[in-house]
């Protein structure tokens, strides 16, 4: 049976990734990560007991980060810097109507994802092009809502925590007002909305708590 670990590679949200169990890696190491056919760079946050996932389609943790690792991990890190630079000019030559939220580099600069917003569809095809001139790799784009984005930016939520989504959550679920009508909660903006303008996404994982403590009362009273 293979490990489940949870691996922060710079995206939007951690991945969930299936580890060997004979790998000596432990929470907060840096590791390389097998994931849609190219390496990653990545630190683990935490292992997940009790799940198998031996038959899922998951990026895989193939080994501990190297010294060497580390060392193009950082200058990854840097090139970036001007990645974003690069980027942020072409958007404002082409005036083009969108916000760049996030840039990613593959561990070998095989590919650049460019992360952004917009209110609208956008033709980005001019600044792939060039983008892929100027930067010498391939760019990917990727359009994300507000949630996406308010989970890139972080910040603490009302309850004064981290919010859910920069911390833990791993995926965004379907949340409707039924669920805060279910729990007793004022349908009030300030009371519902997240961070994002949009249904807290605690409301769902509450709820659905406050069901799974439900049932196991009934069965303990049975």
């Amino acid at each position: 049976m293979q490990r489940l670990l949870i691996v922060d590679g710079g995206d939007i949200h951690p991945w969930q990734c299936a580890a060997p169990p004979s790998l000596a890696i432990n929470k907060g190491d840096a590791c390389i990560v097998q994931k849609e056919g190219m390496l990653e760079y990545g630190h683990v946050l935490l292992e997940t007991r009790g799940e198998d996932p031996e038959d899922k389609n998951l990026p895989k943790v193939i080994r501990r980060a190297t010294l060497q690792d580390q060392a193009v991990a950082a200058e990854n890190g840097l090139l970036l810097k001007n990645a974003w630079r690069v980027c942020q000019q072409k958007i404002t030559a082409l005036n083009m109507a969108m916000r760049l939220e996030l840039l990613h580099y593959a561990f070998d600069r095989s590919l650049l994802t460019v992360v952004f917003t917009a209110e609208e569809r956008i033709d980005y095809r001019q600044l792939v092009h060039d983008l892929a001139a100027e930067l010498h790799t391939r760019i990917e784009m990727k359009q994300v809502g507000v949630r996406d984005a308010a989970a890139l930016r972080g910040g603490l939520a009302p309850c004064g925590r981290i919010m859910c989504c920069r911390s833990w959550l791993k995926k965004f679920d379907n949340v409707n007002v039924r669920l805060a009508k279910n729990q007793g909660v004022p349908l009030r903006q300030s009371s519902i909305n997240g961070m994002c303008g949009r249904l807290k996404c605690c409301l769902r994982f509450e709820y659905f708590s406050a069901q799974h403590k439900q049932n196991e009362k009934g069965v303990t009273e049975a």
